[in-house]
């Protein structure tokens, strides 16, 4: 129930966010943006109230295996409210974005965010929907895991508690490529004291 709750409040909010975008006056523009006010902190308390009988219980098992074209399929709309109780439940926003580069053309870029252990998940794919990269940050406590992969193999990987760090990264890679990775993903994440700074001797190779 509650989770069915969460996905309703999931969907009028972004019902809301688009008629935000064509609010012809700032009188209705106001009243839209008490209305979200009110469906976001209606999603809080159902997010919190998911997550306290979560944890009351020891284990939570839950069949996410699933036939995507069953899913796909508009008349199976019990299995599809199912299914969005399931992600509803874990993730809490997905965009996607297309965009061009000179490098490797066109792409897509998912952005996934959760509600618990993993922060982002942020998947790279060409207009066919091959997954060029696939990016991972999980934290569990002070416990932070920054992981990036490419064609399914890691080509770089950092361990960090906040005070020390370990990282791993294909031999292919450059310093400069890897900091590229440590500060697109690690700053603002990390305590304002931590040394971006990378040495050859600091690298675990991944062979």
């Amino acid at each position: 129930m509650l989770t069915t709750n969460l996905s309703n409040v999931n969907q009028k909010l972004s019902l809301l966010n688009e008629k935000i975008k064509n609010a012809s006056d700032e009188d209705e523009l106001f009243a839209i943006m008490d209305f979200k006010r009110k469906r976001t902190e209606e999603k809080d308390e159902l997010i919190r109230k998911i997550n306290a009988i979560e944890n009351e219980s020891e284990v939570i098992r839950l069949d996410y295996e699933y036939d995507v074209d069953a899913i796909t399929n508009q008349d199976n709309t019990a299995l599809r409210r199912k299914v969005n109780g399931h992600i509803a439940k874990v993730i809490s926003s997905i965009r996607c974005l297309r965009k061009d580069s000179s490098f490797i053309g066109s792409f897509y870029l998912y952005d996934i965010n959760y509600h618990k252990d993993m922060i982002k998940h942020l998947l790279i794919t060409d207009n066919d929907g091959y997954i060029l990269s696939e990016v991972t940050i999980i934290q569990k406590g002070s416990e932070k895991n920054y992981r990036v992969q490419e064609s399914g193999k890691t080509v770089f990987e950092v361990k960090s508690n906040g005070d020390a760090w370990v990282l791993y990264a294909d031999r292919k890679k450059t310093v400069d490529e890897l900091l590229h990775y440590m500060n697109t993903m690690m700053v603002g994440r990390e305590s304002e004291d931590f040394v971006y700074q990378l040495n050859e001797d600091q690298i675990e190779w991944i062979d």
